[in-house]
């Protein structure tokens, strides 16, 4: 089956800064169930992999599992986070991943 394209791409869930300090804008792409396919409301956040150095929300990876998630009725939020070269030296990243998290929750 062909990978889901995001239905909300780019939803901005947080304005911070880059290594250089210039505004640095981190959003997420969600996935929502299509109506009429069976679902409870189930959801989740999905962070990708790479160790803080590489990678994006939009990876093959991420794509491939938010397909098979809403194929099982769960709508998907693929979030970035701060990458070590755009000011990502920890905790930086996981006061991202939580900022995503908090605004996941909320909306």
């Amino acid at each position: 089956a062909p990978l889901l394209e995001p239905t909300d791409p780019g939803l901005l869930f947080r304005t911070t800064r880059d290594a250089r300090g210039r505004p640095f804008e981190l959003r997420m792409d969600v996935y929502r169930v299509p109506a009429g396919q069976p679902s409870d409301g189930t959801n989740c956040l999905l962070i990708h992999g790479g160790s803080f150095v590489l990678g994006d929300r939009a990876m093959t990876a991420c794509r491939f599992l938010a397909t098979r998630l809403v194929g099982e009725g769960i709508t998907v939020a693929s979030a970035d986070y701060r990458l070590t070269q755009q000011n990502g030296t920890f905790p930086r990243p996981v006061r991202d991943v939580k900022a995503a998290l908090a605004y996941w929750v909320e909306n």
